[in-house]
This record gives structure tokens, C-alpha cells and sequence, in this order.
């Protein structure tokens, strides 16, 4: 339901459901996720301030490394839409690091990351990078998820920026 309502960009909505489901959960690990959604949904709605505020408090707690991942991939895409793509590079980085030590570089979660990576990526005119990323993303999101997916699909548009850049045809393909 979350996912769908952010697909929709109804943000407002994503947080509602959210929250109730924060005021619910009685396991400390969907707490994290769930507040880690809610930052995601901060973003983008725009209000950098509050999923800012949030990510400082969730990076207070005791966290494992692939609860430090997502809160650090919330931080690049953070900077990512502030515009600081030094900070958002080496929080986008660390995430990938901590997936790693806990072997989860393979999930849905890493995929995200590295979508946010190749955005970063495409942002900055490093192209060949950007496409690296977003193609490892895409296979991680083909081997989880049916093909009509609407993440499978966001890793196509991300390519097709990428494309558009330096091969026309392709971004068109």
C-alpha cells in the first residue's frame, strides 16, 4: 500500500499510513523500516527539513549495517535533491558498504541504492558510470520482481535519461 500511494506521489497519504503503522508495530526492526519509509516519503514531498530531522534521529540508534544502509541511501538521495552530490556520493557509498558486510548487495534494497547512484551519476555527466549502476540495479529488480513492474520500469526510465544523453536510439529502445 505504502509503495503504491509514493508511485502516485501521494505522499501525504504514504505518510498517514505510515505513521499508523508506526504507532502499531511492536518490533523495534519494522519501526526502522516503516520511519525510513516515512524519510523516504519526506523527500519526495519535498520536505528535506523533516526527513532530514528524522534521518539525524534514526542514525542515533543502535543500528546493524543493513539498517545503516537504508538510512544512509535516505541520506543520498537527500543530497542528492538538495544538490550536494559530494555528500550524497559518499553516503550513497557507505550504503553499499554496509549491505555488503551484511550480505544483502543482492537485494531490493541494494537496488535502490544503486539507482540513486547511477541518478547521481547521470547528474554529474558520468555517464558510463550512471548506466553501470542502473544496469545492476535493473538486473537485481528483474531477478525479485515481475517484469510490469513499476520499479522495473522507474530502472528503464532511469536508463533511458542516461541514454538520452549519449545514444539517442537507445534511449528511444
Amino acid at each position: 500500500v505504502i509503495d503504491s500511494l509514493m508511485f502516485d506521489a501521494q505522499y501525504e497519504k504514504a505518510i498517514q499510513v505510515i505513521d499508523n503503522q508506526i504507532r502499531k508495530a511492536s518490533v523495534a526492526d519494522s519501526k526502522i523500516i516503516l520511519e525510513n519509509k516515512k524519510a523516504e516519503a519526506l523527500i519526495r514531498s519535498g520536505n528535506f527539513k523533516d526527513a532530514e530531522s528524522l534521518l539525524k534521529d534514526l542514525s542515533s540508534r543502535p543500528l546493524s549495517a543493513s539498517q545503516r544502509a537504508l538510512v544512509e541511501t535516505n541520506y543520498g538521495s537527500l543530497y542528492l535533491n538538495q544538490g550536494r552530490n559530494d555528500l550524497s556520493l559518499e553516503s550513497l557509498q557507505s550504503a553499499l558498504a554496509n549491505l555488503q558486510k551484511d550480505n544483502k548487495e543482492n537485494t531490493l534494497d541494494a537496488a535502490q541504492t544503486l539507482a540513486y547512484l547511477g541518478n547521481l551519476y547521470r547528474t554529474t555527466g558520468k555517464y558510463a558510470q550512471a548506466e553501470e549502476q542502473l544496469m545492476r540495479s535493473l538486473a537485481i529488480r528483474q531477478k525479485y520482481l515481475k517484469g510490469n513492474n513499476e520499479w522495473i520500469a522507474a530502472s528503464y526510465n532511469d536508463l533511458g535519461l542516461v541514454y538520452s544523453q549519449i545514444d539517442n536510439d537507445k534511449a528511444l529502445e
